[in-house]
C-alpha cells in the first residue's frame, strides 16, 4: 500500500521510510487534537504543518518521522507528556496540538507504526496509508 505522504518522502530521497521494522496491526492509540475536529492539523504531520522544521533535522530518520503522526499507546502517558510539554513551553504547546486527546481504534489498513514499547512514554510514530481516514477511527475524545 502507498503511504499518504509517499510523494513528499520520495522527493526528499528518504529511502526506507517508514522503516521496514514498523508494525502493521490493530491497536488503540491516542493523538492530541483540537476541539474542532475539522481542524486540518489534527491528523497532519509536522513536516506539512511546519515545513521549515525539516531543515532542523540532519538525519533522514528524523525527516522520515516528521511525515508520521505522533501518537501514544497509553492515555495516562499521553496526558503526562502533554502536561510536561505545556509546562516546558509556558502553555504554547496546546496552541500547536490542541487541548484534547482522541482515542483511536486503528487497524492494519490504516498504516504502520514504530514500537510504542521502545519508549518509556509509550510514544510512537504512525505513518498513514493514503486511503486512511483517521477521523472515522475516533472512539472518544477527552479534554486534557
Amino acid at each position: 500500500m502507498k503511504f499518504k505522504y509517499q510523494n513528499e518522502m520520495d522527493e526528499l530521497g528518504l529511502a526506507d521510510c517508514p522503516p521496514g521494522d514498523y508494525s502493521q496491526s490493530a491497536l488503540i492509540a491516542c493523538r492530541f487534537v483540537f476541539a474542532d475536529l475539522s481542524n486540518p492539523n489534527n491528523f497532519k504531520p509536522v513536516a506539512l504543518i511546519a515545513p521549515q522544521r525539516l531543515n532542523e533535522f540532519k538525519e533522514d530518520m528524523k525527516k522520515c518521522q516528521s511525515f508520521g503522526l505522533s501518537m501514544f499507546a497509553e492515555l495516562d502517558k499521553a496526558r503526562k507528556h502533554f502536561e510536561y510539554l505545556q509546562t516546558k513551553t509556558a502553555g504554547r504547546f496546546s496552541k500547536s496540538v490542541g487541548t484534547r486527546v482522541a482515542i483511536l481504534n486503528l487497524n492494519e489498513l490504516d498504516g504502520v507504526f514504530s514500537d510504542p514499547t521502545d519508549r518509556f512514554d509509550s510514544h510512537f510514530t504512525f505513518h498513514e496509508f493514503e486511503n486512511a481516514d483517521l477521523t472515522s477511527r475516533i472512539l472518544n475524545i477527552e479534554i486534557l
